[in-house]
């Protein structure tokens, strides 16, 4: 996964939460690519992620924002 994609994930959510489809079309990604960089990014560490970005699944979408840690990225990496 390259780093300035998950970057790039990263700054479009510390503008506002967004549904996984908003983010995977504002980057131009398949839905595939970003479910790939979103367990890099997520809070599953049995699955590597890193917990800067909380997905929330309302049934209809999944909903995702940053999480404490990833504000905290967010703040030291402008």
């Amino acid at each position: 996964m390259k780093p300035e994609l998950l970057a790039q994930i990263l700054s479009l959510l510390a503008q506002a939460p967004a549904s996984a489809a908003r983010v995977a079309k504002s980057l131009g990604l398949a839905q595939s690519e970003l479910n790939r960089a979103l367990l890099a990014l997520g809070e599953h560490a049995e699955a590597g992620g890193l917990g800067l970005v909380k997905i929330e699944d309302d049934g209809e979408r999944r909903l995702l924002s940053l999480t404490e840690r990833g504000r905290q990225w967010i703040e030291e990496h402008p």
